[in-house]
């Protein structure tokens, strides 16, 4: 008998995110000089997200756009003449800077206005453009750390550090920890390419008196290096990294300036946070902040980037005790990093169904994708001995991936701009790139997206490759099928260990299939080929056991292909489906959805 999931869903609203990257969605420059500023290579406005891109992401069938790195972050980028300076190239990565290395939590990037001092009203105005065509804005939030630099110029009131008690390393009103045990001794910044003007230092560290050095946002060290998060500073939320005592009795001051932060957003029209790293901040505080933002407003939402493997978690870290902080979703990193081993790796289509059911508790509030910022293009080259950086090598391979990870739960859902179009991120950017990743550090036009945006920001399909649009396509009736019945809110009944007994099944390496169905008579056969370059012809059969839970009664039974080919027969019978099974065509990567009547 297979597993299944509970027949009841909460999940009355599925969330199909449009994850964009403004410093390279609008770019069109298409310069892309390594390590070029401003000038040279031009920067994704807010003006570029206009109704034709927020036409197009809606009618791709998303309900948020996420909007990343709007907040003001840390940059080379000179804006003296609006009292915004560059900062000290030693705490940047790469000239546009790390997006989540904010400076100010209250204010937004300049480089993304077309006038820098009017730059908080032409964001009230893109968030009024997104309600308008009936889509809900989010945006970052980063509760880990702050820029190096950090200072509020929207809210001075608000600073955090301003404060502080420098003399000590932990204090419940710090909102820094500072490293003074040896006095004196000033923060190392150890960079393998160190940018133009870098020196090794930070003045604001430098071990003079009132200017010890602050723990980094990754580690506890007066030395501190590239691969480390040498722009950031950890922020305290009552939690001693020393000793693991936690104290939260008065409030940390912590608390209560991200409770205020949290509230401006609010106030602006943001109807949701994709929260950084969420897992290395105490749950206590979640549930805190989470009840008080709910408060003011029921249907904002959260969604966590955090992983219970991470040796930064806190102690007694899970994605369920997330949930029921508040969380209203979780990223399902096992699951993803499991199909790309399926793919490219060492890993059997067969392992799917253990990846599937590990959190089945929390169904409904893990969040599924096959790109993200952090992740590989699904498009760039493989890399046989570097999985890590390595893309599928084929766009394609999203198919298949995105029928499982979408088609086959019940959690919000997540894709990356330039991902439905397949862009592959070639290249070394600057501080970025060169790595199967779009840079998320430099000013950088994403080619092939850039197409479709064209010169004149019209966001035309007749500007893309017919396989470009096709995918495009491909993405748009995937999302379209996750809210409706009975993706949206139906079980899920796993059929690859009934199935594999049988030779004409095809090989559990490569094939994978599931049902989905609901109460209310909706149900679907899903049938997926994970090879880059076999087809297969698979058979698949369902146990008398689904028959039952799915109430399928004696008699006729109609099959429409909701998705792929065409089918053998287009008519079968309860007992037909169980003992010779539905017959389906699928070609390297290649997706197969049966409504069953």
């Amino acid at each position: 008998m297979e597993r299944t999931k509970e027949r009841a869903s909460h999940n009355t609203d599925r969330a199909v995110v449009y994850q964009l990257l403004v410093r390279t969605f609008g770019n069109v420059n298409g310069t892309n000089q390594v390590d070029g500023d401003i000038h040279t290579n031009g920067v994704g406005k807010f003006s570029d997200i206009n109704d034709a891109a927020l036409e197009e992401i809606k009618k791709q069938g998303h309900t948020h756009v996420y909007l990343s790195g709007v907040l003001r972050q840390a940059t080379a980028t000179d804006y003296s003449d609006i009292g915004l300076p560059a900062d000290d190239p030693d705490i940047l990565k790469g000239k546009a800077g790390s997006p989540w290395a904010i400076k100010d939590y209250f204010d937004v990037c300049p480089d993304y206005a077309d006038n820098p001092a009017n730059r908080l009203a032409e964001f009230k105005e893109l968030i009024e453009r997104i309600k308008a065509k009936g889509l809900k804005p989010m945006i970052d939030m980063v509760p880990n750390h702050v820029a190096r630099s950090y200072h509020s110029v929207v809210r001075p009131d608000l600073d955090f550090g301003s404060g502080d008690d420098r003399s000590k390393f932990f204090d419940l009103d710090n909102n820094f920890y500072y490293l003074n045990d040896e006095p004196g001794r000033g923060l190392t910044i150890n960079r393998k390419n160190a940018p133009e003007g870098a020196d090794g230092k930070f003045a604001g560290e430098d071990g003079s008196p009132g200017h010890p050095p602050r723990m980094t946002g990754n580690t506890m060290s007066y030395e501190v290096g590239d691969n480390d998060w040498c722009e950031t500073v950890k922020l305290n939320y009552g939690l001693n990294p020393k000793t693991g005592e936690l104290r939260i009795d008065p409030l940390p001051d912590t608390w209560v300036k991200m409770d205020q932060i949290i509230a401006y957003w609010q106030g602006m029209g943001i109807e949701g946070f994709r929260v950084d790293y969420a897992h290395v901040v105490p749950i206590e505080f979640w549930k805190w902040a989470i009840a008080r933002a709910k408060n003011r407003d029921s249907e904002f939402k959260f969604i966590g980037e955090a992983y219970e493997t991470s040796p930064d978690r806190v102690e007694g870290f899970t994605l369920g005790k997330l949930v029921e902080a508040g969380f209203d979703g979780v990223y399902d990193a096992e699951l993803y990093h499991g199909l790309r081993e399926v793919i490219a790796g060492s890993k059997w289509a067969n392992d799917i169904d253990g990846w599937l059911e590990k959190h089945a508790f929390i169904e409904d509030h893990l969040v599924r994708y096959a790109e993200n910022h952090d992740e590989p293009r699904i498009a760039a080259a493989r890399r046989p001995d570097d999985l890590w950086n390595s893309g599928m090598g084929n766009a394609a391979a999203g198919k298949s991936m995105a029928a499982i990870l979408f088609l086959g739960t019940r959690g919000p859902n997540l894709l990356y701009n330039g991902q439905e179009i397949g862009e592959t991120a070639d290249g070394k950017a600057g501080f970025g790139g060169g790595n199967s990743r779009t840079t998320i550090f430099d000013y950088w036009t994403m080619p092939a997206h850039a197409n479709w945006v064209g010169k004149d920001h019209s966001y035309n399909e007749a500007n893309l490759t017919p396989e470009q649009r096709e995918l495009r396509s491909f993405y748009r009736v995937i999302n379209g099928l996750t809210k409706s019945a009975p993706f949206a809110k139906g079980a899920r009944y796993n059929l690859q260990s009934h199935n594999t007994r049988f030779d004409d099944y095809g090989p559990g390496e490569h094939v994978y299939s599931f049902l989905r169905y609901d109460d209310q008579g909706h149900r679907a056969l899903v049938v997926v080929n994970l090879s880059d370059n076999q087809t297969f012809n698979p058979t698949v059969r369902i146990p008398d056991h689904a028959v039952g839970l799915m109430n399928l009664h004696p008699g006729e039974v109609k099959l429409t292909s909701l998705l792929g080919g065409p089918l053998e027969n287009k008519t079968s019978t309860a007992q037909d489906l169980t003992r010779s099974g539905v017959r389906v065509l699928l070609p390297p990567y290649g997706v197969s959805v049966i409504q069953i009547d």
